[in-house]
């Protein structure tokens, strides 16, 4: 199994590739130090994007329903009008990091449907 390191460095690199997937220009920090991890900017729209990327924790809770969440960002991040972003099973989520990401992907009744 992958270091906890590995598994970041990992999970950057889908995030970045999802990004260029959907036409940003993608420019990731090369220091283990940092706001960001990623600067990425639309080619089109000009939009701007500071992004720090966590790895998605999965858990499933007690009434069967499976769940991924991130942690938040800190409050200098925030300030900064940082997002935080992941990858989890080939999309991505990016959203103000004042919550981090939680989503719903089973519930065990749900068979296979997939909630985003």
């Amino acid at each position: 199994m992958f270091s906890e390191k590995r598994k970041g460095d990992i999970s950057e690199v889908q995030v970045c590739y999802l990004l260029l997937e959907q036409g940003y220009e993608v420019f990731r920090n090369i220091s283990c130090v940092g706001f960001a991890d990623i600067v990425a900017i639309h080619t089109e729209t000009k939009e701007k994007l500071l992004i720090d990327v966590k790895t998605p924790t999965v858990y499933t809770t007690k009434d069967g329903t499976t769940k991924f969440r991130t942690n938040k960002l800190s409050d200098s991040q925030v300030e900064l009008d940082m997002k935080v972003a992941c990858a989890y099973e080939g999309k991505l989520y990016i959203q103000d990091g004042k919550k981090g990401i939680e989503r719903l992907i089973k519930h065990e009744q749900d068979d296979n449907k997939r909630f985003g």
